[in-house]
């Protein structure tokens, strides 16, 4: 009875254990969309000035999002090859992030064009 409630008790730490390790959705959704904005920004740097494009700054700001969503670099690359290996998961997280990016766009040409891009 003793190894049974002890072997209850060690499956219950580690898929515990194993679940702090893991961002859920929500948050590997924020996180992947500044990672993906960052991406984005640094590709712009390359194509202005391969100079500007230096891989140690690009680490030095990735962990700055990490830093504002409170994470570290190895909780990221653990989710991401979980999710990474979940389609469904991933493929629910990119369908937010495509959403938002279609409201931020449609957004941005509001404010700068009006009603004019309406017409």
């Amino acid at each position: 009875m003793i190894r049974i409630a002890a072997f209850i008790c060690i499956i219950t730490f580690v898929a515990c254990h194993d679940n702090n390790k893991r961002l859920e959705k929500s948050k590997m959704q924020g996180v992947l969309w500044d990672i993906i904005k960052l991406e984005a920004f640094s590709q712009h740097l390359l194509a202005v000035d391969t100079v500007k494009r230096d891989t140690s700054k690009i680490f030095l700001m990735q962990d700055k999002v990490f830093s504002l969503h409170g994470i570290t670099r190895k909780q990221y690359l653990e989710s991401y090859e979980y999710y990474d290996a979940h389609p469904e998961y991933m493929r629910e997280i990119l369908d937010s992030i495509t959403t938002r990016a279609q409201q931020q766009r449609g957004f941005i040409i509001q404010k700068r064009y009006g009603d004019k891009s309406l017409k």
